[in-house]
């Protein structure tokens, strides 16, 4: 015998089948938003945030990307529109730009451009609160995007009561919020770790030329917002290999076009000056202490963005002899 179903479970049957859950979403997100924003406004700038904010307004002004070796131009780009634009920001005489030439990367502390922050904040008649403000201003709502493709994606497989129980972990982990607040590459990071892991998925379950360029350009945006995401090639490469199911030459093809449209967006990443013709000059030093020397010549001839390679190759080296730091007020 059919019983008829109690009013109040066709009423949330119904609400979770239409729209109201996506409204429920974008609540919690505003007041993600609005949460990140108020406290960001209480807090002065990071150590790290003269290289996005000031180098941003600097690669902006200058419509040169080549300013700083420990990451990409794309977060200078949103961070330093941002200031430009709405923080009214001015530049300083000298702006400490990467030379093409040979570079003592092992030593290197990218001081220049730390010096460069502080007088761009306090010497170069800047009001201090509003560039730092607009400054940091894009990078909330890189967290408020990760959280709604959290939402979406565990909807789609777990539905409504899974996805909100998701995206309240994610918006209110106090890590979250107060990463959201500053203007660095951290949780940007996340956010194309979360679309690389995205679109993998789908190059695996669905290989097709379509699938193949969302992975290349998923692969192309986290290196153009991190250097150090350049380490998940071995891990997805291996992936890919272990995967192939299509045959030599369809998976020879996927891979084409996925490094195609990774080598594309990251040129672009480095335009309008993108220094992609060689010599690209190292010392050799710095070669032989990563057991590089013998690539020497290629890598002087690849075509790609000079400050690009240099930035790998300093990230390497930073990662062998590490860096100043501090823990529990100790240096």
């Amino acid at each position: 015998m059919k019983t008829t179903p109690p009013f109040f479970t066709l009423w949330l049957h119904r609400i979770f089948r239409g729209h109201l859950p996506t409204w429920v979403a974008l609540f919690i997100l505003a007041i993600f938003v609005t949460l990140v924003l108020l406290a960001a406004v209480q807090k002065s700038e990071t150590i790290d945030e003269g290289l996005f904010i000031a180098g941003g307004a600097a690669q902006v002004d200058h419509l040169n990307p080549n300013i700083d070796l420990t990451h990409p131009p794309l977060l200078r780009w949103l961070s330093g529109l941002s200031t430009m634009i709405f923080g009214g920001a001015r530049m300083p005489e000298f702006v400490p730009f990467v030379p093409r030439s040979q570079i003592n990367l092992f030593p290197y502390k990218v001081q220049e451009v730390y010096d460069f922050g502080t007088i761009f904040f306090y010497n170069a008649g800047n009001d201090h609160d509003r560039a730092l403000f607009w400054g940091r201003f894009p990078f909330v709502f890189l967290g408020a995007l990760l959280g709604w493709f959290i939402f979406s994606q565990v909807r789609r497989h777990f539905g409504f009561e899974a996805a909100l129980g998701a995206l309240l972990a994610f918006a209110f982990t106090p890590e979250v919020l107060a990463h959201s607040q500053w203007a660095h590459a951290d949780l940007a990071s996340a956010l194309t770790l979360f679309l690389v892991s995205f679109a993998l998925g789908k190059a695996l379950l669905h290989p097709s030329w379509q699938t193949a360029l969302l992975f290349g350009g998923a692969m192309g945006l986290a290196v153009a917002t991190k250097l150090t995401a350049s380490v998940l090639w071995p891990m997805v490469s291996v992936m890919l290999i272990l995967f192939e199911r299509e045959g030599f030459f369809s998976f020879t093809r996927q891979i084409a076009i996925t490094l195609a449209v990774f080598y594309v967006a990251v040129i672009v990443a480095y335009l309008p000056d993108p220094r992609l013709l060689g010599p690209h000059e190292f010392y050799r030093s710095d070669l032989t202490r990563l057991g590089l020397e013998w690539f020497e010549p290629v890598l002087r001839v690849l075509p790609l963005p000079d400050t690009f390679l240099k930035g790998v190759i300093y990230t390497l080296l930073l990662g062998q002899r590490g860096q100043i730091a501090f823990f529990h007020g100790k240096i």
